[in-house]
């Protein structure tokens, strides 16, 4: 007999997560990229645990920004962009595992 579990490691209330296509890595730091007055804004965030799909996000955004929804080499700092969708605003993670 067998039974498959969750464990739950910590729970993050305030945390927000983003897909992991949208944070990008540049050597040990993480970074995300925003939509600033119409350019795209490189900004550096910091990871915390990792959950189906997504990453949360521990520092380096408040909640209210654009955020790229995935990070490619195509994409550079100051480039004019305009946001197409903003589906939703980045999701709370209630329950890190």
């Amino acid at each position: 007999m067998y039974a498959d579990v969750v464990i739950e490691l910590v729970r993050h209330e305030d945390a927000l997560k983003l897909p992991t296509a949208a944070v990008g890595v540049s050597g040990d730091a993480s970074f995300v990229y925003i939509v600033r007055e119409g350019r795209l804004a490189k900004v550096p965030v910091t990871t915390g645990f990792t959950n189906e799909g997504s990453v949360e996000i521990v520092s380096g955004l408040v909640g209210d920004e654009a955020v790229v929804a995935a990070v490619t080499p195509a994409l550079s700092e100051g480039e004019a962009v305009r946001a197409v969708s903003s589906e939703s605003p980045p999701e709370k993670l209630a329950t890190a595992q």
